[in-house]
């Protein structure tokens, strides 16, 4: 079987030669053989849609080192393979992102440091201890930011798919730190937007490392606009071509504001780990077809 694979990088622990599934491997938009690759690797750099797909006339799998899939669109009839959470419970870097992100926003870091002042008032922080955190998504990620949080003596409470909405209100209204690791559903699009700012009373502290799209965008600006929260702190992605939404977000940066394009998972560790998991994956899948 020939392979091609989009982002090198991801992949450059794995000796594919292991796998006498594999035939050869193209990186090479000059030199592959489209019509003849059967799989593709993909990461986060690329939509995965139909017309990148064009090429491809007898793709049969597309694999991706991913939990979320939302980068890839098509409408074809290819097998997607990539990474059920429960295989990759030894991964932690997003969490320990999140609550790199918390310190940093709270305690104002980089401000701090771009500025490079000796002034101790106008970046005065936030003591975390004692303070109440609402952790949006329970799974994976959100349980070990609760066990980070128990470390650091925050009082925290979870929200996950199919709780109520009482819950959610209750915890939007009283939480001084919103973390937020949901899955990218239907469901949960648009999952904070206007109705939700406006029941933010304690004006919290956003930490979004899931999916940029889990907040409405007009909410979001408006709300950053008119001071409702204390700061946010998204590891952020837009999967549109001219990305206005990171240029509008980025007027209103201030001291309140952190993005980060979409690094929270990329540490070698996790890389190399979930790689080998989804190639293996893949083999497996291959060998029983």
């Amino acid at each position: 079987m020939n392979i091609f694979i989009t982002e090198p990088e991801i992949y450059e622990s794995i000796n594919f030669d292991l796998y006498p599934a594999i035939k050869n491997v193209y990186v090479d938009d000059q030199n592959t053989p489209y019509s003849d690759i059967m799989a593709i690797f993909v990461g986060l750099k690329y939509v995965i849609n139909d017309a990148f797909l064009n090429r491809f006339d007898n793709l049969r799998y597309i694999i991706s080192s991913t939990t979320g899939v939302d980068h890839i669109k098509t409408s074809r009839g290819v097998r997607v393979i990539n990474l059920d959470p429960q295989e990759i419970l030894e991964v932690s870097a997003t969490a320990e992102f999140s609550l790199a992100l918390l310190l940093s926003l709270v305690r104002k870091i980089p401000f701090i440091d771009q500025e490079k002042t000796t002034d101790r008032e106008i970046y005065r922080g936030i003591q975390l201890k004692g303070k109440k955190m609402g952790i949006f998504g329970f799974g994976r990620l959100g349980q070990k930011m609760a066990s980070y949080a128990d470390a650091l003596e925050i009082n925290w409470t979870s929200f996950d798919k199919g709780d109520s909405l009482e819950l959610k209100n209750r915890l939007l209204n009283s939480c001084d730190i919103i973390s937020i690791h949901l899955p990218l559903l239907d469901s949960t699009k648009d999952f904070f937007s206007f109705d939700e700012f406006r029941k933010m009373h304690k004006k919290p502290y956003i930490i979004n490392t899931a999916r940029p799209q889990l907040i409405n965008k007009a909410a979001l600006i408006e709300a950053v606009k008119s001071d409702v929260i204390s700061g946010l702190a998204m590891d952020f992605i837009s999967y549109e071509a001219d990305n206005e939404w990171d240029r509008e977000l980025q007027k209103y940066s201030g001291d309140k504001l952190l993005l980060t394009p979409h690094i929270a998972g990329n540490t070698h560790d996790s890389i190399k780990y979930t790689s080998k998991v989804v190639v293996e994956k893949f083999i497996t899948v291959v060998q029983s077809s």
